[in-house]
């Protein structure tokens, strides 16, 4: 097992020293979740903490965590060598420093509970699925098949019609957006890119698409208390 570095160990001491409040931070379903949590114990290889059962489905699905706190130079990653979600409490292994984006946006950005199809469009036109939502952005995955990098490469201005789901049929309507494709990378798959376009929607859009982001987010949150409430041996890691 990986030893921590020592002054890692110092800091770590000295929170728990002190106020003993510790961040966590991962990712569920393009939601940040970020809970406190507290050091139970540590040596120089592992550290126990007391977190939130939110919290520890995330490191469960994600088998890592970004900790962070206003001592730490920067954030640091680490790996679950144990997650006893009943207990609320987690053995952490591996920690480093570790620079990361993932705190940095300003927007929330949720995953489809389905891909929603759509047409992207830059004088040539394609099938799209989008896969990720936020007021400024969307991520979409296009087949190989159909990408052309004249038309949608990183920098190319597009438009996007496609609808999203927001409770009944007669909210269902299209919408047009404007974006620039900012990023573009082939998919594990390797028969489809993954697409990341900065938009710029209408206001009415940007309605819209707010209205989609708060449905998203409700049942996302109640997938989530599902799951915790869950007894089951495959919620816990190394036993």
């Amino acid at each position: 097992m990986k030893i921590i570095a020592k002054d890692i160990l110092e800091k770590l001491n000295s929170i728990q020293q002190g106020e003993n409040d510790i961040r966590f931070l991962n990712m569920y379903q393009g939601l940040p979740i970020s809970h406190i949590g507290k050091i139970l114990s540590f040596d120089e290889c592992e550290v126990r903490f007391r977190i939130s059962k939110y919290q520890g489905l995330c490191l469960q699905l994600e088998l890592s965590t970004i900790l962070l706190h206003d001592q730490f130079p920067n954030k640091i990653k680490a790996i679950p060598q144990k997650i006893d979600l009943s207990a609320e409490e987690i053995s952490l292994t591996g920690l480093e420093y570790f620079p990361t984006t993932i705190d940095s946006r300003q927007q929330i950005r949720v995953e489809t509970n389905k891909p929603v199809k759509g047409i992207l469009e830059n004088g040539t036109k394609a099938e799209i699925k989008i896969t990720e939502v936020s007021k400024t952005g969307i991520g979409l995955s296009i087949h190989r098949r159909d990408f052309n990098p004249k038309a949608f490469g990183k920098g190319k201005p597009v438009r996007m019609a496609f609808m999203l789901p927001v409770g009944s049929d007669a909210d269902m309507h299209p919408l047009s957006i404007e974006g620039i494709v900012r990023n573009v990378r082939p998919m594990s798959n390797d028969f489809y890119f993954r697409l990341g376009v900065e938009t710029f929607p209408r206001p009415s859009v940007e309605a819209h698409i707010e209205k989609y982001i708060m449905i998203r987010q409700e049942e996302i949150s109640v997938e989530m208390a599902r799951l915790c409430s869950l007894n089951i041996s495959s919620l816990f890691v190394g036993q």
